[in-house]
């Protein structure tokens, strides 16, 4: 062995003792990032599902970022504990998370994972079921430990549309658009539909829309547009069917008055038939929900029934 290796043999060595500590506490954090986060997740959730939705906005760091879908992003401590807050008032129910993937590089984790809720659809009704996908960036803080730093998430159930024969003939995408800001106008609409009677409903909502969507009353028209029609994956409790309709922006001082609609918008003999449908397929009065849009704690504020 030639001298000059023999010279180096103790340089290699205290590198490589200097090395140890650093590669240790590396390996140390990522296999405490692996467990830590998902117990994280289990222990979050179990504190929201038990009534306790503070438990959730507790496990953000301070200068956290949330971005939810269609919404503005919500910052910090504050907003997050109002928006959590606010998802439970509103009835979200049975969150669960499944972490599929942590990934780290020093004080920082990305986890990804999917998650399920549910949420309620209306009074008494069968809930919604709603699942999805996350990335949350943990930050880990030397006296609290791993945080949400970055937390964004979509589900994976398509957004409502309305059916094809409800588009109305030569209307463009940018045509249906509206942003939704503070404040809106909204009133939603919930007809409990009779099992046996849904044909005869989803008939009369064709014909009902296309001539709204076809009016040459530019006033009319645009109450169309500005309509959206949820049909139901599941029945009631009671066995009706909950068909929703959404109008939003509502404007306040129009006629939404369907009878007078359908005079306006069908001959004769047609309004006769399509009021004839619709009366024979609704178990029940409509429900009419009239409020204003407010996007902080997923509410809509000053909710009334009509």
């Amino acid at each position: 062995m030639s001298l000059a290796l023999k010279r180096m043999f103790p340089l290699m060595a205290l590198i490589g003792v200097a090395l140890v500590p650093a590669i240790l506490p590396a390996q140390a954090r990522r296999r405490d990032a692996r467990t830590e986060i998902p117990a994280i997740n289990a222990r979050t959730t179990a504190g929201f599902n038990a009534g306790h939705p503070e438990t959730m906005a507790r496990a953000y760091a301070a200068d956290a970022v949330v971005m939810p879908p269609n919404g503005p992003a919500l910052r910090g401590a504050k907003a997050i504990a109002d928006w959590w807050n606010g998802g439970w008032k509103a009835g979200v129910r049975n969150i669960s998370l499944t972490t599929t993937e942590v990934n780290v590089e020093g004080n920082l984790a990305t986890e990804t994972g999917t998650y399920a809720l549910d949420v309620p659809m209306m009074e008494g009704g069968a809930p919604m079921h709603d699942t999805g996908k996350y990335m949350v960036l943990w930050k880990r803080s030397p006296t609290a430990g791993w945080q949400l730093f970055r937390d964004i998430y979509n589900s994976d159930v398509p957004m409502p549309q309305m059916g094809e024969g409800m588009k109305g003939e030569g209307m463009k995408g940018e045509d249906m658009k509206h942003e939704m800001t503070m404040n809106d106008s909204v009133m939603i609409v919930v007809n409990p539909i009779k099992a046996d009677r849904r044909a005869d409903y989803e008939q009369w909502l064709k014909e009902f829309w296309n001539a709204g969507m076809q009016s040459g009353d530019a006033s009319v028209k645009r109450r169309f547009m500005a309509a959206h029609v949820v049909t139901p994956s599941a029945a009631n409790p009671d066995g009706t069917w909950p068909y929703v309709i959404v109008l939003h922006p509502y404007f306040s001082g129009e006629d939404y008055m369907i009878s007078s609609l359908t005079r306006k918008l069908v001959a004769a003999a047609d309004t006769t038939r399509l009021n004839g449908l619709l009366a024979g397929a609704r178990a029940a009065p409509a429900t009419v929900i009239m409020g204003r849009m407010k996007m902080e704690g997923m509410m809509m504020d000053g909710m009334k029934m009509k």
